[in-house]
Protein backbone atom coordinates (compact mmCIF):
# COMPACT_ATOMS: atom_id res chain seq x y z
CA UNK A 1 0.00 0.00 0.00
CA UNK A 2 2.56 2.47 1.01
CA UNK A 3 4.71 1.63 -2.31
CA UNK A 4 1.03 2.25 -4.49
CA UNK A 5 0.88 5.68 -2.60
CA UNK A 6 4.08 6.63 -2.92
CA UNK A 7 4.10 5.51 -6.76
CA UNK A 8 0.95 7.58 -7.46
CA UNK A 9 3.07 10.75 -5.77
CA UNK A 10 5.47 10.44 -8.08
CA UNK A 11 3.15 10.04 -11.08
CA UNK A 12 1.07 13.51 -9.93
CA UNK A 13 4.76 14.90 -9.49
CA UNK A 14 5.31 14.02 -12.62
CA UNK A 15 2.18 15.75 -14.54
CA UNK A 16 2.56 18.78 -12.18
CA UNK A 17 2.51 21.97 -14.06
CA UNK A 18 5.75 24.06 -13.72
CA UNK A 19 4.52 26.49 -11.62
CA UNK A 20 3.79 23.64 -8.90
CA UNK A 21 7.41 22.12 -9.48
CA UNK A 22 8.39 26.30 -9.12
CA UNK A 23 6.69 26.74 -6.11
CA UNK A 24 7.86 23.49 -4.23
CA UNK A 25 11.49 24.30 -5.16
CA UNK A 26 11.04 27.48 -3.35
CA UNK A 27 9.74 26.26 -0.47
CA UNK A 28 12.37 23.79 0.01
CA UNK A 29 15.43 26.28 -0.84
CA UNK A 30 13.63 29.55 1.27
CA UNK A 31 14.07 31.41 -2.58
CA UNK A 32 11.63 33.80 -3.63
CA UNK A 33 8.57 32.47 -6.11
CA UNK A 34 9.30 32.92 -9.90
CA UNK A 35 5.69 34.87 -9.94
CA UNK A 36 7.18 37.92 -8.04
CA UNK A 37 9.04 38.78 -10.71
CA UNK A 38 6.17 38.50 -12.81
CA UNK A 39 5.23 41.82 -14.78
CA UNK A 40 1.58 42.75 -14.88
CA UNK A 41 0.90 43.97 -18.70
CA UNK A 42 -2.17 44.30 -20.67
CA UNK A 43 -4.07 42.22 -18.10
CA UNK A 44 -1.84 39.11 -18.62
CA UNK A 45 2.19 38.88 -16.68
CA UNK A 46 5.30 38.77 -18.81
CA UNK A 47 7.78 36.33 -17.37
CA UNK A 48 11.18 38.11 -17.56
CA UNK A 49 13.31 35.07 -16.54
CA UNK A 50 11.91 33.42 -19.56
CA UNK A 51 11.23 36.30 -21.81
CA UNK A 52 7.68 34.74 -22.34
CA UNK A 53 4.48 34.89 -21.55
CA UNK A 54 3.53 33.19 -17.67
CA UNK A 55 0.21 34.34 -18.31
CA UNK A 56 -0.79 35.41 -21.94
CA UNK A 57 -3.39 38.87 -21.90
CA UNK A 58 -6.69 38.04 -22.68
CA UNK A 59 -7.57 38.85 -26.45
CA UNK A 60 -9.16 41.95 -25.64
CA UNK A 61 -8.67 43.01 -22.42
CA UNK A 62 -11.00 45.60 -20.81
CA UNK A 63 -10.36 49.26 -20.27
CA UNK A 64 -12.16 48.96 -16.53
CA UNK A 65 -9.48 45.92 -15.62
CA UNK A 66 -6.30 45.75 -14.04
CA UNK A 67 -3.98 43.08 -12.68
CA UNK A 68 -1.06 43.58 -9.90
CA UNK A 69 2.26 42.16 -8.69
CA UNK A 70 1.85 38.72 -7.17
CA UNK A 71 2.25 38.35 -3.04
CA UNK A 72 4.62 35.33 -2.00
CA UNK A 73 1.00 33.35 -1.46
CA UNK A 74 0.38 33.38 -5.29
CA UNK A 75 -2.32 35.50 -4.99
CA UNK A 76 -2.41 38.77 -6.73
CA UNK A 77 -4.82 41.31 -6.46
CA UNK A 78 -7.06 42.10 -9.67
CA UNK A 79 -10.00 44.10 -11.06
CA UNK A 80 -13.17 43.26 -13.13
CA UNK A 81 -16.02 45.04 -13.56
CA UNK A 82 -15.22 47.27 -11.05
CA UNK A 83 -14.17 45.04 -8.26
CA UNK A 84 -11.09 43.54 -7.13
CA UNK A 85 -10.75 40.00 -5.93
CA UNK A 86 -7.74 37.75 -6.18
CA UNK A 87 -6.58 35.23 -9.28
CA UNK A 88 -3.92 33.00 -8.74
CA UNK A 89 -0.95 31.87 -10.78
CA UNK A 90 -3.08 30.17 -13.79
CA UNK A 91 -4.69 33.53 -14.11
CA UNK A 92 -7.71 31.99 -12.60
CA UNK A 93 -10.25 33.56 -9.75
CA UNK A 94 -9.31 32.55 -6.30
CA UNK A 95 -11.47 35.01 -4.86
CA UNK A 96 -14.11 36.26 -6.90
CA UNK A 97 -14.05 40.09 -7.65
CA UNK A 98 -16.33 41.96 -4.74
CA UNK A 99 -14.19 44.48 -3.25
CA UNK A 100 -14.00 48.13 -3.93
CA UNK A 101 -10.44 47.95 -3.03
CA UNK A 102 -7.65 45.64 -2.46
CA UNK A 103 -4.19 44.99 -0.84
CA UNK A 104 -2.14 42.43 -1.37
CA UNK A 105 -1.68 39.59 1.08
CA UNK A 106 1.02 39.91 4.14
CA UNK A 107 3.41 37.56 5.17
CA UNK A 108 0.67 36.19 7.58
CA UNK A 109 -1.93 35.58 4.65
CA UNK A 110 -3.96 38.16 5.34
CA UNK A 111 -4.97 40.96 3.36
CA UNK A 112 -7.13 43.98 3.83
CA UNK A 113 -9.77 44.80 1.39
CA UNK A 114 -12.68 47.01 1.53
CA UNK A 115 -16.51 47.04 0.95
CA UNK A 116 -19.54 48.74 1.95
CA UNK A 117 -17.16 52.05 3.29
CA UNK A 118 -15.22 49.14 5.81
CA UNK A 119 -12.17 47.84 5.78
CA UNK A 120 -11.84 43.93 6.59
CA UNK A 121 -9.10 41.41 6.91
CA UNK A 122 -10.03 38.10 4.98
CA UNK A 123 -7.66 34.62 4.69
CA UNK A 124 -6.39 33.55 1.40
CA UNK A 125 -9.97 31.28 0.74
CA UNK A 126 -11.87 35.07 0.97
CA UNK A 127 -13.37 34.26 4.48
CA UNK A 128 -13.38 36.97 6.93
CA UNK A 129 -10.33 36.82 9.33
CA UNK A 130 -11.81 38.95 12.22
CA UNK A 131 -15.42 39.87 13.57
CA UNK A 132 -14.43 43.49 13.55
CA UNK A 133 -14.66 46.29 10.57
CA UNK A 134 -13.10 49.12 10.60
CA UNK A 135 -12.57 52.30 8.92
CA UNK A 136 -9.06 52.54 7.84
CA UNK A 137 -6.59 48.97 8.26
CA UNK A 138 -3.30 48.68 6.60
CA UNK A 139 -1.43 45.66 6.18
CA UNK A 140 0.65 43.78 8.96
CA UNK A 141 4.21 44.61 9.50
CA UNK A 142 7.37 42.35 9.89
CA UNK A 143 6.77 42.69 13.77
CA UNK A 144 3.22 41.25 12.64
CA UNK A 145 1.55 44.44 14.23
CA UNK A 146 -1.45 46.31 11.60
CA UNK A 147 -2.22 49.94 11.83
CA UNK A 148 -6.55 50.41 12.49
CA UNK A 149 -8.65 53.34 12.52
CA UNK A 150 -12.26 53.17 14.79
CA UNK A 151 -14.01 56.08 16.11
CA UNK A 152 -11.58 58.40 14.45
CA UNK A 153 -8.61 57.48 16.32
CA UNK A 154 -5.96 55.24 15.23
CA UNK A 155 -4.01 51.86 17.07
CA UNK A 156 -2.54 48.44 16.63
CA UNK A 157 -3.93 44.87 16.13
CA UNK A 158 -2.32 41.68 16.41
CA UNK A 159 -2.29 38.84 14.09
CA UNK A 160 -5.28 37.40 16.08
CA UNK A 161 -7.46 40.69 15.05
CA UNK A 162 -7.33 41.89 18.91
CA UNK A 163 -5.95 45.51 20.03
CA UNK A 164 -2.07 44.95 20.97
CA UNK A 165 -2.34 48.74 21.58
CA UNK A 166 -6.00 50.45 21.88
CA UNK A 167 -6.98 52.66 19.59
CA UNK A 168 -6.25 56.31 21.21
CA UNK A 169 -3.94 57.69 18.50
CA UNK A 170 -5.05 60.39 16.75
CA UNK A 171 -2.25 58.90 13.74
CA UNK A 172 0.29 56.59 13.82
CA UNK A 173 2.99 54.85 11.47
CA UNK A 174 4.32 51.45 11.63
CA UNK A 175 6.51 50.14 13.93
CA UNK A 176 10.63 50.46 12.92
CA UNK A 177 13.09 47.84 13.41
CA UNK A 178 14.11 49.86 16.83
CA UNK A 179 10.45 48.76 18.45
CA UNK A 180 9.18 52.69 18.41
CA UNK A 181 6.51 53.79 16.11
CA UNK A 182 5.62 57.41 15.36
CA UNK A 183 2.10 58.65 16.89
CA UNK A 184 0.34 61.97 17.15
CA UNK A 185 -1.68 62.34 20.35
CA UNK A 186 -4.64 64.18 18.66
CA UNK A 187 -4.44 67.04 21.62
CA UNK A 188 -4.48 70.62 20.45
CA UNK A 189 -1.81 71.06 19.41
CA UNK A 190 -1.76 68.27 17.57
CA UNK A 191 1.94 67.00 17.97
CA UNK A 192 3.64 63.87 17.23
CA UNK A 193 6.35 61.35 19.33
CA UNK A 194 7.43 58.15 19.73
CA UNK A 195 5.61 54.77 21.42
CA UNK A 196 7.06 51.30 22.66
CA UNK A 197 5.26 48.11 21.85
CA UNK A 198 3.17 48.74 24.83
CA UNK A 199 1.94 52.22 23.69
CA UNK A 200 3.58 54.26 26.20
CA UNK A 201 5.31 57.24 24.85
CA UNK A 202 9.13 56.89 25.00
CA UNK A 203 9.88 60.05 23.02
CA UNK A 204 6.87 63.00 24.09
CA UNK A 205 5.11 63.66 21.46
CA UNK A 206 5.91 67.51 20.93
CA UNK A 207 7.10 67.52 17.11
CA UNK A 208 5.00 69.10 14.39
CA UNK A 209 5.89 65.77 12.11
CA UNK A 210 7.41 62.32 12.62
CA UNK A 211 8.73 60.18 10.15
CA UNK A 212 10.08 56.06 10.61
CA UNK A 213 13.15 55.61 12.20
CA UNK A 214 16.58 53.99 9.98
CA UNK A 215 18.68 51.00 10.89
CA UNK A 216 21.08 54.12 11.65
CA UNK A 217 18.79 55.34 14.84
CA UNK A 218 18.05 58.39 13.23
CA UNK A 219 14.48 59.48 12.50
CA UNK A 220 13.28 62.88 10.60
CA UNK A 221 11.25 64.92 12.40
CA UNK A 222 9.72 68.83 12.24
CA UNK A 223 9.66 71.81 14.93
CA UNK A 224 8.98 75.05 14.01
CA UNK A 225 8.82 74.76 10.49
CA UNK A 226 12.04 73.16 9.88
CA UNK A 227 12.95 69.46 9.80
CA UNK A 228 15.82 67.77 10.87
CA UNK A 229 16.92 64.27 12.14
CA UNK A 230 15.90 62.62 16.00
CA UNK A 231 18.46 59.87 17.78
CA UNK A 232 16.36 57.18 19.37
CA UNK A 233 16.18 59.27 22.76
CA UNK A 234 14.42 62.12 20.88
CA UNK A 235 17.42 64.78 20.40
CA UNK A 236 18.15 66.30 17.38
CA UNK A 237 21.33 64.28 15.86
CA UNK A 238 20.59 66.58 12.58
CA UNK A 239 19.21 70.34 13.98
CA UNK A 240 16.05 70.80 12.34
CA UNK A 241 17.28 73.22 9.19
CA UNK A 242 15.93 71.46 5.74
CA UNK A 243 12.55 72.32 4.27
CA UNK A 244 11.26 68.49 4.00
CA UNK A 245 13.41 65.38 4.85
CA UNK A 246 12.42 61.16 4.83
CA UNK A 247 13.86 58.59 6.21
CA UNK A 248 17.52 57.42 6.25
CA UNK A 249 17.77 54.16 2.96
CA UNK A 250 20.38 51.38 4.11
CA UNK A 251 23.06 53.60 1.77
CA UNK A 252 22.68 55.58 4.76
CA UNK A 253 21.21 58.97 2.40
CA UNK A 254 18.14 60.27 2.84
CA UNK A 255 16.68 62.78 0.93
CA UNK A 256 16.22 66.14 1.89
CA UNK A 257 14.83 69.39 0.29
CA UNK A 258 15.83 72.88 0.36
CA UNK A 259 14.88 76.24 -2.03
CA UNK A 260 12.39 73.82 -3.53
CA UNK A 261 14.92 71.34 -4.66
CA UNK A 262 15.68 68.09 -3.90
CA UNK A 263 19.07 65.89 -2.74
CA UNK A 264 20.65 63.64 -0.70
CA UNK A 265 22.72 63.86 3.14
CA UNK A 266 24.33 61.60 5.36
CA UNK A 267 23.91 61.07 8.93
CA UNK A 268 25.72 64.12 9.71
CA UNK A 269 23.80 66.13 7.82
CA UNK A 270 25.96 67.09 5.11
CA UNK A 271 24.87 67.12 1.50
CA UNK A 272 26.52 64.21 -0.30
CA UNK A 273 24.25 64.99 -3.93
CA UNK A 274 23.35 68.22 -4.33
CA UNK A 275 19.90 69.63 -4.48
CA UNK A 276 19.47 69.64 -8.08
CA UNK A 277 16.08 67.75 -8.39
CA UNK A 278 12.63 68.73 -8.61
CA UNK A 279 11.84 64.78 -7.68
CA UNK A 280 13.31 62.18 -5.49
CA UNK A 281 12.95 58.98 -3.92
CA UNK A 282 14.60 57.09 -1.27
CA UNK A 283 17.85 54.93 -2.54
CA UNK A 284 16.71 50.87 -2.77
CA UNK A 285 18.73 47.98 -2.32
CA UNK A 286 20.12 47.92 -5.80
CA UNK A 287 21.72 51.29 -5.17
CA UNK A 288 19.34 52.95 -7.63
CA UNK A 289 16.58 55.87 -6.47
CA UNK A 290 14.06 57.67 -8.87
CA UNK A 291 14.15 61.53 -9.25
CA UNK A 292 13.10 64.15 -11.82
CA UNK A 293 14.61 66.87 -13.26
CA UNK A 294 13.34 69.37 -15.51
CA UNK A 295 10.63 67.62 -16.43
CA UNK A 296 12.30 64.30 -17.15
CA UNK A 297 12.66 61.38 -14.84
CA UNK A 298 15.18 58.95 -14.35
CA UNK A 299 17.19 56.64 -11.67
CA UNK A 300 20.25 57.88 -9.85
CA UNK A 301 23.60 56.36 -8.57
CA UNK A 302 25.03 56.78 -4.79
CA UNK A 303 27.26 59.01 -6.04
CA UNK A 304 24.26 61.14 -7.39
CA UNK A 305 24.84 60.66 -11.30
CA UNK A 306 22.18 59.01 -13.84
CA UNK A 307 22.86 55.58 -13.68
CA UNK A 308 19.73 55.55 -15.97
CA UNK A 309 19.31 58.70 -18.25
CA UNK A 310 16.32 60.96 -17.52
CA UNK A 311 14.68 60.20 -19.89
CA UNK A 312 10.96 59.23 -18.91
CA UNK A 313 7.84 61.16 -17.83
CA UNK A 314 7.22 59.12 -14.81
CA UNK A 315 9.40 56.28 -12.60
CA UNK A 316 8.52 53.81 -9.89
CA UNK A 317 10.53 51.99 -7.44
CA UNK A 318 11.85 48.43 -8.17
CA UNK A 319 10.66 47.37 -4.68
CA UNK A 320 13.22 44.12 -4.45
CA UNK A 321 11.65 43.23 -7.72
CA UNK A 322 14.21 42.95 -11.19
CA UNK A 323 12.49 45.42 -12.73
CA UNK A 324 10.52 48.60 -12.65
CA UNK A 325 7.07 50.36 -14.29
CA UNK A 326 8.31 53.13 -16.10
CA UNK A 327 5.97 55.85 -18.64
CA UNK A 328 7.15 56.76 -21.56
CA UNK A 329 8.15 60.06 -22.52
CA UNK A 330 6.43 59.80 -26.03
CA UNK A 331 3.74 57.80 -26.01
CA UNK A 332 2.65 57.93 -22.19
CA UNK A 333 2.55 54.25 -22.30
CA UNK A 334 4.19 51.90 -19.26
CA UNK A 335 7.12 50.19 -20.05
CA UNK A 336 9.46 48.07 -17.93
CA UNK A 337 12.89 48.28 -17.28
CA UNK A 338 15.39 46.23 -15.73
CA UNK A 339 17.88 48.02 -13.25
CA UNK A 340 20.07 48.57 -16.03
CA UNK A 341 17.67 50.56 -17.49
CA UNK A 342 16.96 48.10 -20.70
CA UNK A 343 13.82 47.54 -22.19
CA UNK A 344 11.92 44.14 -20.44
CA UNK A 345 8.55 44.70 -22.18
CA UNK A 346 6.65 47.73 -23.02
CA UNK A 347 3.64 48.95 -24.75
CA UNK A 348 3.74 50.75 -27.99
CA UNK A 349 1.19 51.97 -30.77
CA UNK A 350 1.64 50.63 -33.77
CA UNK A 351 -1.02 50.90 -36.82
CA UNK A 352 -3.15 53.15 -34.27
CA UNK A 353 -3.54 50.56 -31.84
CA UNK A 354 -1.90 49.69 -28.68
CA UNK A 355 0.86 46.67 -28.69
CA UNK A 356 2.98 44.75 -26.18
CA UNK A 357 6.83 44.50 -27.36
CA UNK A 358 9.50 42.31 -25.73
CA UNK A 359 13.03 43.51 -25.50
CA UNK A 360 14.03 42.71 -29.09
CA UNK A 361 11.37 44.67 -30.42
CA UNK A 362 9.21 42.34 -31.38
CA UNK A 363 5.38 42.51 -31.05
CA UNK A 364 4.55 39.49 -28.33
CA UNK A 365 0.97 41.00 -28.11
CA UNK A 366 -1.63 40.59 -30.05
CA UNK A 367 -0.45 37.27 -31.49
CA UNK A 368 -1.54 38.15 -35.13
CA UNK A 369 -1.20 41.67 -35.38
CA UNK A 370 1.28 42.14 -37.37
CA UNK A 371 -0.10 40.00 -40.31
CA UNK A 372 -3.43 42.15 -39.83
CA UNK A 373 -1.46 45.29 -39.53
CA UNK A 374 0.41 44.46 -43.22
CA UNK A 375 -3.09 43.93 -44.74
CA UNK A 376 -4.14 47.74 -43.67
Amino acid sequence: MKFRLFALLLCLAASAPAWTAEKAAAQANDAPPAWLAWIPVQNGYYDPARQSWAISPPARPQNDDERHPFSRNGLAPARHNGKYGYIDTHGKWKIKPQYDAAAPFSENHLAVVRKDKRDIYINEKGQKAFKMTFAQAGSFGANQLAIARQDGLSGFLDAQGQWKIAARFARARPFAPNGLAAASSGQAPDQWGYINASGAWAIPAKFDSAGDFAANGLAPASQGGKHGFLDQRGNWAVPAQFEQARPFAANGLARAQQNGKWGYVNAFGRWVIPVHFDEADDFEANGLAGAKQNGLAGYLNERGDWAIAAQFTEVSPFENRPWAKVIQNKTELPGFIDARGQWIVRQDRVCGQTVVKNAGDKIIWPRKFSAACDKK
